[in-house]
């Protein structure tokens, strides 16, 4: 099953659409351990599309397989990877860390795959996680 949204540049989308997916965990049942997660990265990826691209035209597609979930957002704004990001060092002292980077960081640590591309001028960043 897929499902996809059209979103405004509001940072009021990120509730929306955590809400939706909400609701479709709990209509196909999905594993509870995995929701957190899932949502999480949604809200940091569409966020960071949002306040950071410049986009004006933006969708999130949710796919549901039996053993899997991903979403894919896209945006219009800026082309920019968000993996290309230097893995955070977490060892090192909080005032010698640069700012941003730990949304991205989470994601990377809650999806089993990421995947960027950058074609026919949009961004497009999927999140999957399986079971």
């Amino acid at each position: 099953m897929t499902e996809l949204h059209q979103v405004t540049a509001e940072l009021g989308e990120v509730g929306r659409l955590n809400e939706r997916l909400g609701e479709l965990w709990c209509e196909r049942e999905l594993p509870p351990e995995h929701e957190f997660h899932a949502t999480l990265a949604l809200e940091e990826l569409l966020s960071n599309a949002i306040r950071h691209s410049g986009a004006t035209d933006l969708a999130v597609r949710f796919t549901f397989e039996p053993s899997a979930f991903e979403f894919e957002v896209t945006d219009n704004g800026r082309e920019f990877n968000p993996l290309t990001l230097p893995p955070l060092d977490a060892a090192s002292p909080l005032e010698a860390r640069r700012s941003g980077g730990m949304g991205v960081h989470l994601v990377r640590q809650f999806a089993d795959e990421l995947r960027y591309e950058y074609r026919d001028g949009r961004n497009s960043l999927v999140f999957r996680k399986q079971w």
